[in-house]
């Protein structure tokens, strides 16, 4: 599957934001499924525009990022879900 560029992706969320039709039919224009067009909503929600530039892949984090995930974590300010998700 081809990557889907940043720019994409945020003219999509707009285009949701701004009511131009409905889930399935915005994720029909921009050819992804409903369900992706949904992790993008919902990570634009918890992470803002910077989300969409994240890039897929494993990651290395130093150690002091994931400290500061796991403290996020345990102090009850995140979700273990949304703490994966940041980082």
């Amino acid at each position: 599957m081809a990557s889907i560029s940043t720019g994409t992706k945020i003219h999509a969320v707009e285009q949701c934001y701004a009511g131009a039709g409905s889930l399935s039919q915005i994720a029909k224009r921009f050819r992804v499924h409903r369900s992706t067009l949904q992790k993008w909503l919902l990570n634009y929600d918890l992470f803002g525009e910077e989300w969409l530039r994240h890039q897929a892949g494993n990651h290395h984090y130093p150690a002091i990022v994931n400290q500061q995930a796991v403290e996020l974590y345990l102090s009850g300010q995140m979700s273990i879900e949304a703490v994966c998700k940041k980082y």
